[in-house]
């Protein structure tokens, strides 16, 4: 392989290689939106039923009805998203494998520091999505 071809290469891997990682961090970022929107969701769930125990009149039954159908619409939003991130995470993980197998052009320590820490706050994020479900 010439010279200016094998630079080409380099410089379309490492434009590749920032994209998987960019793609990383927001995957850990949208995990976290997700936790912050079941978390808002369970609470307001919790709050209304505390708050229309017993026996009601109808405009309360009303009212009641009207908060838990907006919660069943956002928890409906976040099934979506949640199903989103469970396509996009097993071709995002089959390039970062592949990144870190090419022999070709071996990445970095640096690269390497920079996808371990990426992946922890991937794993941090899947953890914390798993407290609040685990509590429906």
């Amino acid at each position: 392989m010439s010279a200016d071809r094998y630079t080409q290469t380099a410089h379309v891997k490492a434009a590749e290689r920032r994209r998987v990682l960019a793609e990383l961090k927001q995957l850990a970022v949208d995990i976290g939106r997700c936790q912050e929107t079941i978390t808002s969701v369970l609470a307001e769930l919790s709050s209304t039923n505390a708050k229309y125990q017993g026996e009601r009149s109808t405009r309360q039954e009303v009212e009641y009805l009207t908060i838990l159908l907006s919660c069943a619409k956002r928890k409906l939003a976040w099934e979506k998203q949640i199903a989103s991130l469970q396509k996009r995470a097993p071709a995002l993980l089959q390039s970062m494998s592949n990144i870190m197998n090419d022999r070709d052009h071996p990445p970095t320590e640096e690269l390497k520091a920079e996808m371990l820490q990426s992946l922890q706050s991937v794993q941090g994020a899947l953890a914390r999505l798993q407290v609040p479900e685990a509590g429906e």
